[in-house]
Formats: structure tokens, sequence, C-alpha cells
């Protein structure tokens, strides 16, 4: 059964990584469809704000970048954590969709 798991986070942390590099080569297939930016859209310029230093322009890019890479941890570890843990982390992941949702539609 651990193996399944193990298999299971390994196959996700793959998946996230292609979608990631995916995402870098092409930019936001939503925003590239559509023509309007997704709820992610602005991570990748935060974090390269927050990295060189100008944290203004990184929030002002995306309030969410900083929790954005725990939340994605968590969602790739999820079947691995035990079952009492998991309820409140779903319930953190749900509450991190709405903010990015909610940040969307009301842009600061």
């Amino acid at each position: 059964m651990r193996e399944v798991q193990q298999k299971r986070a390994v196959w996700k942390i793959v998946c996230l990584s292609l979608l990631l590099a995916l995402r870098c080569l092409l930019g936001c297939p939503i925003y590239r469809w559509f023509g309007f930016p997704c709820p992610g859209c602005g991570l990748t310029r935060a974090w390269l704000y927050f990295l060189a230093g100008d944290w203004y322009s990184a929030f002002e890019q995306h309030p969410l970048f900083l929790p954005a890479p725990i939340f994605i941890f968590l969602f790739a570890k999820r079947d691995a954590l035990p079952k009492k843990l998991r309820m409140p982390v779903d319930v953190m992941l749900h509450l991190f969709v709405i903010s990015a949702i909610a940040c969307y539609v009301f842009p600061v």
C-alpha cells in the first residue's frame, strides 16, 4: 500500500513539473486561448520580483505567491498524509483556491 502511495506522489510531482515546464515555455494556456488571465497568472512574475528583492511589485503581481508552493506541495502529498489530517488540509486547499479566485475577481 505504501509503495502505491509513493508511486502516486512521484507521478503527481512529475506531472506537475511537466505542466510547469510547458507553462513556462508556452505561457498561460487560458490567456493564450481565451484572452484573459487565469487566477494563477502573475505567480512567476511575483516570484521573480520577490527574488530580486522587490516585495511591493511581487505582492502587486499576485498576493498569494508566498503560500502557493506550500499548497501545491500539500496537494501533491495529500494521499501520504494521515487520515485525521486530510480533512483540515482539504479545507485549507479549498480556502486557498477560493482566495486565488477572489484575488482574480477583485484585484488589489
